[in-house]
């Protein structure tokens, strides 16, 4: 049996960061002894400076539970591409790939650089152009000959894309199947992402594996 390398690598980096994430989600309070030794707090410590101003400016109490969000400076209140109602998926002008390796020896740069001119026949123009913009804004660092570069241009292009929702309803069955463990939105991003014609070679795969990035990519080798 031939077993094709690029795809094998591919999916199995992709399945390795869905299962952490989940197990991640599944056990945020999870942490080593001394993370737990580190963030106890000393009832007589006397309490943070910037807390204390901010509770006599605000006249609430700081010393509740806090609530961290991950989340880029400014982007917070950002709507999605779907939110835009003059949102085309057939806006896009993708650049070639003129892909530089950064050395003699960069692994996956030759199905990297496929993958990177295969973008533009299986994506709708708007995110095939951020996908090979993310590409070429690696180009000629090591991090073109690193396997995730797939998943993170393909994610670019997921993201520029503008989601239809009549797709929405396909997602929450397939999230359904794989357990919750697929978020509905990134599948619909995906399904909106590729050209109508290999939309249901996608939602098969999603529904197969329960991962969206892997599927997307591995529209290059049809």
């Amino acid at each position: 049996m031939h077993v094709d390398r690029s795809r094998f690598l591919f999916l199995t980096a992709s399945l390795a960061a869905a299962a952490c994430n989940q197990a991640h989600s599944a056990n945020p309070n999870v942490g080593s002894g001394a993370k737990a030794a580190r963030g106890a707090k000393d009832p007589k410590a006397p309490a943070d400076p910037a807390q204390a101003h901010l509770s006599s400016q605000t006249g609430q109490p700081t010393g509740g539970p806090s609530v961290w969000l991950e989340i880029e400076p400014g982007t917070e209140d950002k709507p999605r591409p779907s939110a835009d109602p003059d949102c085309n998926n057939s806006a896009g002008q993708p650049k070639s790939c003129s892909l530089k390796a950064p050395g003699s020896h960069c692994e996956s740069f030759d199905s990297t650089q496929a993958l990177c001119r295969k973008f533009p026949e299986f994506m709708q123009p708007r995110a095939a152009e951020a996908a090979v913009d993310c590409m070429l804004a690696a180009s000629g660092t090591q991090a073109i000959c690193d396997w995730q570069i797939w998943q993170q241009c393909t994610g670019a292009g997921l993201q520029a894309t503008c989601v239809d929702p009549r797709t929405r309803p396909n997602c929450e069955s397939m999230s359904s199947f794989c357990g919750g463990s697929l978020d509905v939105f990134t599948c619909q991003q995906a399904l909106s992402a590729v050209r109508p014609h290999n939309v249901e070679r996608v939602a098969s795969c999603i529904q197969e594996f329960c991962e969206v990035s892997f599927c997307v990519s591995d529209l290059w080798n049809f």
